[in-house]
């Protein structure tokens, strides 16, 4: 029978996907990178402007590139957290994998065999020695399980709380509950951090969007949406908000 620990860290690692999270990550990564290279554009645009048009034109045409650039700038540095916030959740997933893969069978329980008839003192006395030594080594064995599963939990629940902070900050969204590993979190559907837009908690999935996806109007990632309609973009950048992991309902059992 597994440990308390051991039992909540199998139910954890049901249905994770350590990969999904890292193309995620890298997808996140790359539309921060895109969007700074946006505002970074637009900065030699605006000397551009004052250069050609002077005067209160070039200034106010200045001023608006100035404007889109620092916002394109903030939504860069948004996409870089998630994605900062997926590695951290991803390197959890993967010591948790680790750990699970190396706990091995559970050892077996030593069963105790009753003197046999006609049995002396001394082989009783030699019985129950070796029993309590089995018993012992079982005791051992059971005790360096649960504290190997324990610690991969905690793991778990430090990265999933704190890159679900960054994720639900970034959504403009309050933070999610968050009950721990196995009993809600990763492998259980429980919202959280994921493989990507309309991902499940563990990367068991990912929706056919992405953060790479291209406005139409500005060419910049809209951040994701999970379909081809604009969601929350910026009236000044045409950017979307990102759209990041847990974005859309999670898929129980199954970041």
């Amino acid at each position: 029978m597994p440990t308390p620990s051991e039992a909540r860290l199998s139910a954890a690692v049901v249905g994770m996907n350590e990969h999904d999270v890292l193309i995620s990550e890298l997808e996140w990564r790359a539309g921060g990178t895109r969007l700074k290279g946006v505002a970074d554009a637009l900065r030699e645009a605006k000397l551009d402007m004052v250069r050609e048009f002077g005067g209160e034109t070039g200034e106010r045409a200045a001023e608006a590139f100035e404007l889109v650039a620092v916002k394109a700038e903030q939504r860069s540095q948004e996409m870089t957290d998630a994605a900062d916030a997926l590695k951290e959740a991803k390197e959890a997933l993967v010591f948790a994998r680790t750990t699970y893969d190396g706990l091995g069978p559970e050892p077996d329980r030593p069963e105790w065999e009753p003197p046999p008839p006609g049995s002396s003192g001394a082989d009783d006395i030699r019985r129950e020695q070796l029993y309590s030594r089995q018993m012992m080594s079982y005791d051992r064995q059971l005790t360096t399980r649960e504290v190997a599963a324990a610690e991969a939990l905690r793991k778990l629940e430090t990265a999933y709380r704190s890159s679900g902070q960054v994720l639900a900050r970034i959504h403009g969204e309050p933070p999610p509950d968050f009950n721990g590993p196995g009993t809600g979190g990763p492998g259980t559907g429980q919202r959280g951090p994921g493989a990507g837009p309309g991902a499940n908690p563990t990367g068991g999935g990912t929706s056919n969007d992405g953060p790479g996806q291209q406005d139409p109007d500005t060419g910049t990632p809209d951040g994701g949406t999970g379909d081809d309609t604009p969601v929350g973009d910026d009236p000044d950048t045409g950017t979307g908000a990102p759209q990041g992991p847990g974005s859309q309902p999670p898929v129980t059992g199954g970041p």
